[in-house]
């Protein structure tokens, strides 16, 4: 396709430190898969946010448009304990289709012990056309 273009540079964007409390539990003492994700998806959209405003751009001008989740895959890799401290590591992977198209990872580790991850997640976001 002659009007697609590809960036890859996997540039972390954005560090969130979140306490999960103790009501958002699936199971008796583990955080729901729907609050992870959940998580992951608001630091995605909040770090293609600082994407743009690091350049001096203002979120829904031309130049910087809307986006929305297209997809999220999230890989569950250790339960999530109730009242633990954790971090959020959000990369910029890609831009595809001239820039209509970005794609980001994240990680959600032990703010204690960041070898500890709780789980890991790919999404492509998508702008909106208005």
């Amino acid at each position: 396709d002659n009007n697609s273009t590809t960036t890859t540079n996997k540039e972390e964007i954005l560090v969130a430190r979140v306490r999960v409390g103790k009501n958002l539990n699936g199971h008796p003492n583990i955080v729901h898969g729907g609050i992870i994700s959940l998580l992951v998806d608001d630091c995605m959209g909040w770090a293609y946010e600082a994407m743009g405003r690091s350049k001096g751009k203002t979120y829904g001008d031309e130049d910087f448009p809307i986006v929305v989740t297209a997809n999220l895959n999230v890989n569950f890799r250790k339960a999530l304990p109730k009242d633990t401290d954790i971090v959020i590591r959000i990369y910029h992977d890609r831009t595809k289709s001239i820039g209509r198209k970005i794609y980001m990872i994240a990680t959600m580790t032990d703010l204690k012990d960041e070898n500890i991850i709780y789980s890991e997640a790919t999404s492509l976001f998508i702008t909106v056309k208005k």
